[in-house]
């Protein structure tokens, strides 16, 4: 898995940015590379934070079993026409 794609999985999280600094570091170094900086993971937590969430398919799928969305709303997702965000 990339580091990148981690700290993002690690920022949708309430985790502090100094425990998915620490968390990172050591998936660095199990990959064989250096740990990055608590600057440059700050940086990107703060930026995948800012980022809005797009909701799953399956949060789309769940939402049309459970009669909380019209069965439309899964085409629409799948075909992109519609977007759905998920609320900070």
């Amino acid at each position: 898995m990339r580091l990148l794609d981690e700290i993002d999985r690690l920022s949708s999280r309430p985790y502090r940015a100094a425990e998915i600094c620490r968390a990172i570091g050591e998936r660095a170094e199990e990959q064989g590379f250096r740990r990055p900086s608590y600057e440059q993971v700050r940086f990107h937590v703060q930026r995948a934070r800012r980022r809005p969430r797009r909701v799953s398919t399956g949060e789309v799928l769940l939402d049309v079993a459970l009669r909380v969305e019209h069965p439309g709303a899964f085409l629409q997702h799948v075909s992109g026409t519609r977007t759905r965000f998920r609320s900070k």
